[in-house]
């Protein structure tokens, strides 16, 4: 099967490799003790490494696809998984949370669109297919945070909530916070009503943030959101440096390594967007510099062609 590993030093580097032991494809960043991933479809695995209990087809596939990743992460007995429901609800967990959602989707931390923690050893994600999946990291203190944002989700500014939750802990330092998007329904295959682009300006306009660039044109009365853009201007209202927002150019719904509802329907998996503090530093430290933000050229090199990319717009 094909591995997609995706490593950053302190100037990006992106490679292929064959491996023989089943892993999942996989984009991966470490920033000191911090590390992170985005796990991509993987045709060879079961469900094409579908790791979501709540959306699957068979349980035992699923938790076949998180054995493989614990390989390459932490031990299923130290994750902590939401059971998102589009909320704007985040939850801070201790290492007394580990395991909670990572062998039952029913003890998973409910109705939760996020969680942060500043405790070693405990891995935390989210799971999406066309939404937005949003890391945050901070090594200075160290902290790490994940976020479920699709067009629900942005309307209801979680991503700020999640910003507020860590300022009132005393976790909040915009200069060395890093933010990193997964792969999601890029600007033209995200057309939406206009009784969305209506709560998305009014979100907007209670937190005073600009929409330049957010909205565009589409068929009738739709539009097309970017979804991606809307988060960077909460970043940005919050005083996170530009150089520390890590945007994705892969497109779920045209890529053939994205989960995408809108192109599969229920029958689609989740990626998966997690990250963990290391409890011991390791020997070697790569540190994040960029992520995704290359030419779509670049992408169609490393990944290959995208076989479903077209620019027309969708319903």
């Amino acid at each position: 099967m094909e591995f997609i590993f995706i490593c950053l030093h302190l100037s990006p580097c992106w490679y292929t490799e064959s491996m023989t032991v089943h892993h999942l494809n996989r984009l991966v960043f470490s920033d000191q003790i911090i590390h992170g991933c985005f796990t991509l479809r993987t045709p060879d695995a079961p469900e094409s490494g579908n790791l979501a209990l709540h959306v699957c087809q068979d349980p035992l596939d699923v938790m076949e696809n998180r054995r493989r990743l614990q390989k390459d992460t932490l031990p299923l007995e130290k994750w902590c998984l939401p059971w998102q429901k589009h909320t704007a609800t985040v939850a801070r967990v201790t290492k007394a949370d580990a395991g909670k959602g990572a062998f039952d989707a029913e003890s998973s931390i409910l109705e939760t669109d996020g969680l942060y923690t500043t405790d070693p050893g405990l891995l935390i994600g989210v799971f999406t297919a066309d939404c937005l999946g949003i890391l945050l990291e901070d090594p200075t203190i160290p902290m790490v945070a994940a976020v479920h944002s699709g067009w629900k989700g942005t309307t209801q500014a979680i991503l700020l909530r999640l910003l507020d939750a860590l300022k009132q802990d005393e976790l909040f330092h915009p200069e060395t916070l890093q933010v990193y998007f997964s792969p999601s329904l890029l600007v033209h295959s995200l057309e939406v009503g206009p009784e969305v682009i209506d709560q998305v300006c009014e979100m907007a306009q209670v937190n005073r943030l600009s929409l330049e660039g957010c909205i565009h044109p589409g068929q009738a009365d739709r539009s097309f959101l970017d979804n991606q853009l809307v988060n960077v201007r909460m970043l940005e209202s919050q005083g996170i440096p530009p150089q520390n927002i890590h945007l994705s150019n892969l497109n779920t719904k045209t890529s053939p390594y994205g989960f995408s509802y809108r192109r599969d329907g229920h029958k689609t998996g989740e990626h998966f967007s997690c990250i963990w503090i290391e409890e011991e530093k390791p020997s070697l430290f790569l540190t994040s510099d960029s992520l995704l933000q290359q030419p779509d050229a670049h992408w169609a090199s490393v990944l290959g062609a995208d076989s479903c990319h077209n620019n027309e717009p969708h319903n």
